[in-house]
This record gives structure tokens, C-alpha cells and sequence, in this order.
């Protein structure tokens, strides 16, 4: 569906769609009213989103002194972290928006978890989750695991 968010609601509000798929960060985000819909939550582990769904990349000015109290005030080491993996299980694929593959990572106790779907051409769908204390592995582990030279052996 094409459109901006605002505009896909109006969509489904006019009857053109009997149910959509939207991020909840950009729906908080612009504050619309959806109370005249049914809204289901869907947690990430059972519906793998987009990498980097939900993120904000804000560009400053390096050579402002005032920028660095700024950038430590709304910086999230650990969101920062999810972000780049996800995006690099991304890039590994060699895809951008259109390649049907979700991540999602996360970091509890110490211990990163990266769940991963991707949507195979010839077997079909896909998921994976690895997990480990080094996040700087688990794109490339969880890419073996849903890559296609993983699935000649395993679909």
C-alpha cells in the first residue's frame, strides 16, 4: 500500500482495505486517533518487523559545543546498538525497504537476542534466533542461519 500514514488510515477508513500493518512508533509519533479501529499489538517475536523499525536518526552540527548536550540527552546506546545490527543483517542480504526480511534485536541480562525472518523465493518463509553477549556477531550468525547457502541444506 503507498501512502503516508495518515493517508492508509484513510484508506481502511474508507473500506478500501479490510486491515493494515503500521509501526506503532509512527503512530504514537503523530498522535492519531485510531480508537475507531480495532488495533492488535503484535509483539516482535511473533512479528518479525522491518530492521530499524521504530528508530530516529537525528543529524546535527558537529561544530556546535551545545549539540553534545543535546545528543547525550535523547542518545540510547542500547537502541543505537539494536539499530546497526538489524541494519547490517540487512545490508548483508543486500537489500533495502523492499527485501522481505525483518529483525530484531534486543538486549536483556546481559545477553542479546536477534530474531530474524526472511521470506525465501523457492522454500518460502524463513525465521531464525541467535543469541550471544557479543552484538557485533549475531547479523552475521543469524544471516547463516537464513541465508541462501543455509537453506540448500536445511529447507
Amino acid at each position: 500500500m503507498r501512502g503516508n500514514v495518515p493517508t492508509r488510515l484513510t484508506k481502511l477508513h474508507n473500506g478500501e482495505f479490510d486491515a493494515i500493518l503500521l509501526a506503532s512508533a509512527g503512530v504514537r509519533r503523530l498522535g492519531l486517533d485510531i480508537t475507531e479501529f480495532n488495533v492488535q499489538k503484535l509483539s516482535p517475536s511473533l512479528f518479525v518487523p522491518a530492521p530499524g523499525q521504530g528508530a530516529l536518526a537525528i543529524q546535527m552540527r558537529a561544530d556546535d559545543p551545545h549539540i553534545a548536550l543535546v545528543k547525550e540527552a535523547i542518545h540510547d546506546d542500547e537502541a543505537f546498538t539494536a539499530t546497526r545490527i538489524e541494519r547490517q543483517l540487512q545490508s548483508l542480504f543486500g537489500g533495502g525497504c523492499g527485501l522481505p526480511l525483518g529483525a530484531y534485536a534486543s538486549h536483556k541480562d546481559n545477553l542479546w537476542t536477534m530474531e530474524g525472518f526472511w521470506f525465501h523465493p523457492q522454500s518460502g518463509p524463513m525465521r531464525a534466533t541467535v543469541r550471544g553477549e557479543n552484538p557485533e556477531t549475531l547479523a552475521e550468525e543469524l544471516y547463516h542461519e537464513l541465508s541462501p547457502s543455509s537453506c540448500l541444506t536445511t529447507c
